[in-house]
């Protein structure tokens, strides 16, 4: 192919992912960490670690194109960046051989941009961040490329350029690191240690002068600014993700490894389908053909089976969507071995093969798009809006959850609606931090005792009411409280049903709102149905309240955090056969936790035990349930169980005041009434108004 078809072609490949992309791009502000994102891009703020100075400075641009909402100008930028890589990747796979194969290139190019992930990372902010980085990482692979062809010290600069500039975009492309040392360590004759340190202090020199984004744009008090990382002790704690803990909380055990492994496959496969079989001619192609891009590619396709066995992850159902985001380089990999594979097909004279294969695109991108687009998708939007339109003027939030807290600071924020009231997050990282400076780096149980104090303290002295989400901090605390539309109203009388039935009315058809395959989506979807199930539960209409719930799981679907949140609030509503019947239909360590507690409340103390083992045994780390499998142990008198799975229970969780109080009570049985006495003591110092720990105190010293 000539030099000017040859750049035609690359033009076309970019224009016709953009056009495949641009119809099904989300509208608005989308779930998860979009809003978060986008409030960072237009105000130059800190997003959450490791800040992403690039992608953030680069959105900033986005934001001054002149169409419809900031939140669409930078889902914008996703699109772009997912169709440049698309384009730099053809660029890439017509230099792997001596001659250029621009079919079986833009084939595999095209191939890559449909795949369901790629193609639902294309249309939506936070999906910028890794439609940049599958555009940094092509980009680096051709310089050392061209560096490997043409021993040009010029294109290792490039490449040094090229790796800082993604390392200030995303840590995945650690995994490009290896990649670059191999094809400059495999040219060993030619000062190979020199050239690896200049390609070092090049990387290392870029990234960090992107990084001194965050320290000066956090001294600027900008409208985000997580973490506040204003010093370079801060920075670097931000840097490293050092909120987050260890990569892993989970020991190693084989099965999980083995499950890890199969849930790599299974993504590889619903990503590709048909075309891994020309990725395997691929591996072939390249291993005959000597390319010395062979190892680095098959390392590339392996790179995210190795974060997964290294995160150590549960492979439920949450944690497999959203670790999938970080295959894109498997996914890039795969894409240049089905390149290589269709190039083994077409130097073979198999050229209706290779057709056969093309066909394959279509169900690829029937699926991608019928399963990724986002253009009718204003969930986000939507709810936040009407939990704004919930609150009264002047009127206070506290809210949990990235579905409500990042679209909530991109409503307020951003499109600056409803400035008069006063919206806390429980992280302390997204709207003002009424926490301390120093509270991202507290140990859950220091937290959680700020938290308490701060918000207790806050309720109590703020003049105007007081509001919550679903999963804060306060509606689990069990502070008084009523449902008001899709919020919780604190400490307050419940407003007429008339008032309330006008709200929902304002909702518009909830009920009528598609089912979504991305989880983010459904949480939210599922929240309107569980507060008009709590509306119905506050109005005492059993049987409407029950049919919500249920209908509420049913659009949660595989979401276990929210089956376990219908299964307590049915127990906690005493409805034990509902609880005992819907455990039995969404089965996971939080319903079976529920369950049990359901039993424990019926005094059918053996049912109970069972129920919290299965929770244990689905969940090893479940601290909760180990605690009420030590409740229920003592209950029944076996008390060398109960005290081994209390102090289990502490153990996991060293703030876990309910195991503490379990343990006092057991110790009272067993005559250690000091013991006791300083669990109490250690509980009331994490809860000081928890009156089961002060009811048994006052006994204990009483009876003294």
């Amino acid at each position: 192919m000539g030099v000017k078809y040859f750049k035609y072609t690359a033009v076309f490949v970019f224009f016709i992912t953009l056009t495949v992309f641009l119809p099904f791009v989300c509208p608005t502000v989308y779930v998860g960490d979009s809003g978060e994102l986008i409030t960072a891009c237009y105000g130059l703020g800190i997003a959450h670690p490791p800040g992403y100075p690039l992608f953030t400075l680069l959105g900033k641009l986005f934001t001054f194109l002149p169409l419809a909402s900031i939140a669409f100008r930078v889902n914008i930028m996703a699109v772009f960046f997912g169709s440049l890589a698309c384009t730099v990747l053809f660029i890439l796979l017509n230099s792997l051989f001596s001659r250029q194969y621009a079919l079986p290139a833009l084939f595999s190019s095209v191939t890559l941009a449909l795949g369901t992930v790629y193609f639902s990372q294309a249309l939506q902010a936070k999906g910028g961040i890794y439609t940049l980085n599958a555009f940094l990482a092509v980009l680096l692979l051709i310089a050392v490329l061209k560096y490997s062809y043409k021993k040009n010290i010029r294109f290792l600069y490039l490449a040094g350029l090229f790796m800082g500039l993604a390392l200030a975009n995303h840590h995945t492309s650690l995994f490009l690191v290896p990649v670059v040392f191999y094809l400059i360590i495999t040219d060993r004759k030619d000062g190979w240690f020199i050239k690896t340190l200049v390609f070092s202090v090049i990387t290392v020199m870029v990234a960090g002068a992107l990084y001194l984004y965050l320290p000066v744009r956090a001294s600027a008090n900008p409208l985000i600014n997580w973490g506040n990382p204003h010093n370079i002790e801060r920075t670097v704690y931000h840097i490293v993700r050092g909120q987050y803990g260890a990569l892993t909380a989970n020991a190693f055990s084989f099965n999980r490894a083995f499950a890890e492994i199969a849930v790599f496959f299974e993504l590889v496969f619903k990503e590709y389908y048909a075309f891994l079989l020309a990725a395997v001619l691929g591996v072939y192609c390249l291993y005959k053909k000597k390319n010395i891009l062979l190892l680095p590619v098959i390392f590339l396709v392996f790179s995210g089976l190795i974060l997964l066995l290294v995160l150590n992850t549960d492979t439920d159902y949450k944690n497999i969507e959203t670790f999938k985001v970080f295959c894109m380089l498997s996914f890039l990999g795969i894409a240049i071995l089905v390149f290589a594979g269709f190039v083994f097909l077409y130097e073979k004279n198999k050229l209706p093969a290779l057709l056969i294969f093309s066909v394959f695109l279509l169900p690829v991108a029937v699926s991608g798009v019928n399963t990724a687009r986002l253009d009718k998708t204003e969930l986000a939007y939507n709810f936040n809006v009407n939990v704004l339109k919930t609150l009264p003027e002047g009127s206070l939030l506290f809210c949990y959850g990235d579905n409500i807290m990042f679209p909530l600071v991109y409503l307020n924020k951003v499109e600056k609606l409803r400035t008069d009231l006063f919206i806390y997050d429980d992280i302390g990282c997204i709207f003002k931090n009424i926490y301390g400076e120093d509270f991202v780096r507290l140990s859950d149980v220091e937290k959680n005792s700020v938290r308490s104090t701060v918000q207790m303290d806050l309720l109590r002295n703020f003049p105007g009411k007081t509001y919550f989400t679903l999963g804060s901090y306060l509606s689990n605390s069990g502070i008084a409280s009523v449902p008001k539309g899709v919020l919780y109203l604190a400490e307050g009388p419940a407003s007429g049903k008339t008032e309330i039935d006008r709200l929902w009315s304002s909702y518009g058809d909830f009920d009528k709102i598609e089912k979504f395959s991305d989880y983010l989506l459904r949480d939210l979807s599922a929240q309107y149905f569980y507060f008009r199930a709590e509306y119905y539960n506050n109005l005492k209409d059993k049987d409407r309240a029950v049919k919500y719930f249920l209908l509420s799981a049913e659009r949660a679907g595989e979401l276990d955090y929210f089956t376990g949140n219908v299964s307590r609030k049915l127990t906690e509503t005493g409805l034990y056969r509902e609880a005992l019947d819907f455990a039995g239909k969404y089965k996971n360590a939080f319903t079976l936790l529920s369950a049990g507690i359901a039993s424990y409340k019926q005094k059918n103390f053996a049912a109970s035990e069972n129920y919290f083992k299965e929770a244990v045994s689905m969940r090893p780390g479940f601290a909760e349930a180990y605690t009420n499998l030590g409740v229920v142990q003592s209950e029944k008198g076996d008390l060398a169980k109960a005290e081994y799975n209390l102090c289990r229970g502490l153990e996991l969780e060293p703030g876990n005041i309910n195991a503490l109080i379990g343990l006092a009570v057991l110790h009272l049985k067993q005559g250690k009434a000091k013991l006791a006495e300083l669990e109490l003591e250690k509980a009331l110092g994490l809860d000081p108004s928890n009156k089961i720990a002060l009811k048994y105190l006052e006994k204990l010293k009483k009876g003294s």
